[in-house]
Parts: C-alpha cells; sequence; structure tokens
C-alpha cells in the first residue's frame, strides 16, 4: 500500500498577521516501487548518456596479436553448502569489502559499480564493474558450448577467483555501451520491476539484511569518461516571481507525517498531491491523538 510524507507550509499575512496553512502528500520511496525505480534509473542513467566506444572486438583479435582490457564484468556468487541464507546475506557486505582489498592489494587502485541480487535459492551474489587504473588483463573470445553464448574472458580469471570463497565468472568489458546494457538489464530485472519474482525476493532481502541496491566509487564517473563533466554555479539561486515582477516569498516547509493512501482516502496514482479539507481533518486529528488532545480545534 502506497505511504505518503506530509508537508505543510505556512504562510502569514504581513498586515494582518491572518496564517494559511497548505498541506501537501508526497509519496515515499520504498524498495521496488515506482518512486524508488526512478531515483535508481536517474542514478544510474548518465552511462546511457555516454557516446558508445568500442574497447575491442573479434575482429582485433589474431595470433600477431595481444588484446588487453581494464575494464571488467564481475559476478561473485554464494556457495551453499557453505552456511545458512541468513548468514550468507549477513556476512557478505563483509567479505565483499575483504574481496575488495585483496583485488587492491593484487593490482592496484580500482574503480567500482556493485550490485546484489538474490538467486532463486534466495543466497545472494554480487554482480560488479571493475575499472582498474593500472592492471590489464589479457582478452580472449570465448563461446560456451553449453549456453550457446559468446563473450569476451580474461587469462587472468583464476588469480581473480582466488581472492572469493566460491564460484567467479568474470567477463571482459568490450564497449561503453555493453557496460550500460549489463547494469540495465539488472536495473529492469530487479531494482524496477516489482512484477518480478527475483525482484521482488531480491527488494525484500536487502531490506531484511540492510543493504544498498548498489554503490559507486567515488570516481568511478570520472575514470569511465573524460568527457563527463557536471556543470554547478554554486552562486545562481532560483526564485519564484509573480506577474508584477516583486518576488514570491520563499516557503518552509514542515515534515508532519507519514500515512498510508487508506487512510487519506486517495485511490490516484500521483506522486504528490495537495490535501483536501476532510484529508487536512484526517492528519490534524492523528496530530491531536498524538499529543494527547481530544479536540484539535
Amino acid at each position: 500500500m502506497p505511504e505518503y510524507m506530509i508537508l505543510r507550509s505556512t504562510l502569514t499575512n504581513p498586515k494582518t498577521y491572518a496564517s494559511c496553512s497548505t498541506y501537501v502528500a508526497v509519496k515515499c520511496s520504498k524498495r521496488g516501487n515506482d518512486v524508488y525505480g526512478s531515483r535508481v534509473k536517474k542514478r544510474l542513467d548518465w552511462l546511457s548518456s555516454i557516446p558508445n566506444v568500442k574497447f575491442f572486438d573479434v575482429k582485433d583479435f589474431s595470433t600477431s596479436k595481444s588484446v588487453s582490457t581494464s575494464a571488467l564484468w564481475l559476478t561473485l556468487t554464494y556457495d551453499s553448502k557453505r552456511c545458512s541464507r541468513f548468514d550468507a546475506w549477513e556476512n557478505v557486505g563483509v567479505e565483499w569489502n575483504r574481496f575488495v582489498s585483496a583485488l587492491k592489494q593484487r593490482y592496484g587502485e580500482v574503480s567500482i559499480l556493485r550490485t546484489w541480487e538474490s538467486f532463486e535459492n534466495g543466497y545472494p551474489h554480487i554482480h560488479a564493474v571493475l575499472l582498474f587504473k593500472e592492471a590489464k588483463f589479457t582478452v580472449f573470445p570465448y563461446l560456451s558450448m553449453d549456453e550457446g553464448e559468446f563473450s569476451f574472458r580474461i587469462e587472468e580469471k583464476n588469480d581473480i577467483a582466488d581472492l572469493w570463497h566460491s564460484h567467479v565468472d568474470v567477463q571482459a568489458v568490450s564497449s561503453t555501451k555493453k557496460l550500460f546494457n549489463y547494469m540495465r538489464k539488472y536495473q529492469t530485472k530487479t531494482l524496477m520491476n516489482s512484477d518480478s519474482l527475483m525482484g521482488v525476493k531480491t527488494m525484500a532481502l536487502m531490506w531484511l539484511f540492510r543493504k544498498r541496491g548498489f554503490s559507486v566509487s567515488g570516481d568511478f564517473r570520472i575514470r569511465l569518461s573524460d568527457l563527463i563533466r557536471v556543470l554547478h554555479n554554486s552562486k545562481m539561486v532560483l526564485v519564484q516571481s509573480r506577474l508584477d515582477g516583486s518576488v514570491e516569498p520563499r516557503r518552509v516547509w514542515e515534515f508532519v507525517g507519514v500515512f498510508s493512501s487508506s487512510e487519506l482516502g486517495y485511490r490516484g496514482d500521483s506522486w504528490s498531491f495537495r490535501l483536501s479539507d476532510e484529508q487536512v481533518e484526517v492528519v490534524l486529528a492523528r496530530q491531536s491523538r498524538c499529543l494527547g488532545f481530544d479536540d484539535y480545534d
């Protein structure tokens, strides 16, 4: 059931000192709902704006030429024989941090975009894009006979796999478009798909074990593309003006509380709306009860 934050803004007429309050409901962001999905999409969609740059393709491979990369797509699974699902989720964050520390000791500085996901059996696995500053890995084309899928792999896979306790899958990222497609697949399958059983399970387990859906190294964006620049003028101030040119007083919003859509009697699907008089009555009635007053008038 959707929940809404209720915000209140009160303006006072400087001449009459009469006050007028406006109540607005804003839909809460909850794991798996449309607001959460939009926030994730906005946070990661900058990947789609990067020009597609090919690092290498099949034509680059020959007996006289070696292809290398510093960009990898990594999947770390969890051996179900190792421990319970509870222990796996409880410890996966600590074990991931140990893996990253060992990775940096062996290969130097690395920028990471990391996500969690649940298997059908409830155990976690990790997806990550790794961008190495100094290390390069030897690439070779690979066709899986079992799955019938073509991909690019690296010869140093076992050296990376040795740093994790369970199965490790490593692919070489061949282009920026490929990198974006990896993340888009995860977004649409898990973080933004409340109709997916796997997505719902992942969201529930991440909530239960207090895990963030994804994390990004501070310099990941810069490392991936020097062409991306964010311009920000901290001295620019935006104000709302009236038709006569005078400045509209800046509103101060106060957090009132969180109400379910059923409490407010709201059956729409808007992310925000102004409360009706009847809905304001509901909000004030709860405030009155919380303050111990029988009559809020």
